[in-house]
């Protein structure tokens, strides 16, 4: 109870105590670029814009970081779910992900299976988004999504594999750890949050 207590506590200063000064540096920041530009001088505009974006980029980050923290605290409802039904409605609502793009999604046989609906559907988009992510430039896109069976204690294994750029298996480790990035941010966006929320809903 303690330990919740003080994650409550950490989690009231986020969302508020930090989230004021940052508001405010984000918006005086395009006030003077917006108001004052003809005032500015072409480096001063620049310095303004990296402070403005930096800003931007640390409310983003906290947003996930909260809603990270929150996935703990939201009760389960288990229900028999169609996972290859899931997956494709997962696909359908990432369209602004898919536009003008040539993808082939492929959803093999999938076991259904007993967990809570839309926990799964959020882990299902997050692995989904990060697919298409890590595949801009493939042509065409290849996602697929199934189970395999397995012999002894492992039994049915659910996956989701495309044909992107992946990443070096020497840091596989770090792969569903909090922001941690296996590529650089000018390669690819993201904040490091999506694989660690997929992780945290599975082992829930």
């Amino acid at each position: 109870e303690k330990e919740n207590e003080g994650l409550e506590a950490y989690d009231s200063t986020v969302s508020h105590d930090l989230r004021g000064p940052l508001r405010a540096m984000i918006a005086f920041s395009e006030i003077l670029l917006e108001d004052h530009a003809d005032n500015l001088s072409a480096e001063a505009k620049r310095h303004l814009t990296r402070i403005r974006d930096s800003g931007e980029r640390m409310r983003q980050l906290i947003d996930h970081l909260l809603r990270f923290s929150r996935l703990g605290e939201q009760s389960l409802s288990r229900e028999k779910v169609d996972l290859a039904q899931l997956w494709r409605d997962a696909y359908e609502s990432l369209g602004e992900h898919r536009r003008d793009r040539t993808i082939e999604f492929r959803v093999e046989s999938s076991a259904a299976v007993n967990a809570d609906p839309l926990l799964l559907r959020q882990a299902c988009e997050n692995l989904l988004s990060n697919a298409l992510k890590y595949t801009r430039g493939r042509n065409p896109t290849v996602i697929e999504v199934g189970t395999i069976q397995q012999d002894g204690e492992a039994g049915i294994v659910h996956f989701i594999r495309d044909n992107g750029v992946g990443f070096d298996s020497q840091h596989a480790a770090n792969l569903f750890g909090m922001f941690q990035r296996m590529h650089g941010a000018n390669e690819f966006e993201g904040h490091g949050v999506g694989l660690a929320s997929v992780k945290r809903i599975i082992e829930r």
